[in-house]
């Protein structure tokens, strides 16, 4: 973060978080156990076969991060997962075959493609086409 001018560490994490991982490990086109046991065997390869480029954008409930909604229904049109895109479900439930806001950072919606460009239009094409969601925030600046 910069503030006056000044870069500031805000969080510094040694794990897998959302969303990193939802854009890193979809990525790899590899066995990733195999990779993690190779590596422990010093036996890592030389290149590790990934997709080109993946984006992530968070949609979160209204309010976040201080006091949000919860209980706003989601409508996902179509399938959650496709060749190029997912939906990751952070703070959601299904009721009564609903999906149900449980949170504050509730969907990430990760896009796959050659480059970043399309990789950003794929998530914001589905956020925009597949995802109903009233009140919902999202930044609108990822991969600029």
């Amino acid at each position: 973060m910069i503030h006056n001018g000044e870069p500031y560490v805000l969080e510094f994490n040694v794990r897998f978080g959302d969303p990193e991982a939802q854009v890193l490990l979809p990525s790899i086109n590899q066995n990733f156990f195999d990779l993690i046991i190779n590596t422990i065997e010093g036996k890592l390869p030389d290149k590790i076969e990934q997709r080109e480029h993946a984006l992530c954008v968070v949609m979160t409930a209204e309010g976040y991060p201080q006091k949000y909604k919860k209980g706003m229904e989601i409508k996902i049109k179509g399938d959650e997962e496709g060749e190029d895109f997912i939906i990751f479900h952070a703070g959601t439930k299904r009721e009564n075959g609903k999906i149900i806001s449980t949170g504050g950072r509730v969907l990430n919606v990760v896009g796959f493609g050659k480059n970043k460009d399309k990789a950003r239009e794929i998530s914001y094409k589905v956020i925009e086409e597949k995802i109903e969601f009233p009140s919902s925030h999202f930044r609108k600046d990822i991969g600029l």
